[in-house]
């Protein structure tokens, strides 16, 4: 991580042959290994190098466009802490939720847009995101109640909000 963090200050052929070698090996293995955010971390400075120009216009467009929605998306972060505390049944089988925002990485936008053939970042559905992680009680512990819970939120997000047709992923 600190080589790739710290990569300008070699020639730029090292450069290359390094990003290169971190994108195809390393971030890769970051991923095989759980390590979610070194992978993105290391994609994201990879692929920085490798192509500059499509990742600076991407980063501007990323950041305009959280810009542009952090108060959607901290009134969703509200809703949804509304939502949890008035469902009693929630409340007798959950220790806490953690709802947390997230944005893509520009690498996984780019990825994603190629992928896809995508040709606008406002094609990205996921660029922005918030993430739910429920914390259950002790005494729910077993894998069955966890789906419960689970299935249970979604239910109630789709309540609130309008699912989007084959965008969800069940895993």
């Amino acid at each position: 991580m600190h080589n790739m963090r710290t990569l300008q200050h070699m020639p730029p052929h090292k450069r290359l042959a390094i990003a290169r070698e971190t994108l195809e090996i390393f971030a890769p293995l970051a991923h095989r290994l759980g390590m979610w955010q070194y992978k993105e971390e290391l994609a994201d400075l990879s692929f920085s190098y490798l192509f500059p120009e499509e990742h600076a216009a991407l980063r501007s467009s990323i950041d305009a466009r959280a810009a542009q929605h952090t108060d959607a998306l901290d009134g969703a972060k509200r809703r949804i802490a509304e939502m949890v505390e008035a469902d009693e049944w929630l409340q007798g089988h959950v220790a806490s939720i953690d709802v947390e925002g997230r944005t893509k990485s520009v690498h996984s936008t780019w990825r994603k847009m190629q992928r896809r053939e995508l040709s606008s970042i406002a094609s990205v559905h996921d660029l922005l995101a918030l993430r739910i992680v429920v914390h259950p009680r002790p005494s729910c512990a077993t894998d069955a109640e966890e789906s419960a819970l689970a299935y249970h939120i979604l239910g109630k997000l789709h309540g609130c909000w309008t699912p989007m047709p084959r965008t969800l992923k069940d895993y």
